[in-house]
């Protein structure tokens, strides 16, 4: 049963570090793309505000 909830903690702790990274690289992406820099910020905030739950 512990094993099942390390895994479960280790796979939840792993997307959350992807999608830390995703949130990176769409910030990291704005500069590039201006007609997008909105929707890319508010995407990297909407990742941030789930990581933060």
């Amino acid at each position: 049963m512990a094993l099942i909830l390390l895994a479960n903690a280790g796979t939840l702790f792993a997307g959350k570090v992807l999608l830390l990274a995703v949130a990176l690289v769409l910030l990291a992406v704005d500069p590039f793309q201006r007609q997008s820099c909105i929707y890319n910020s508010r995407m990297a905030l909407f990742i941030v505000s789930v990581l933060l739950h």
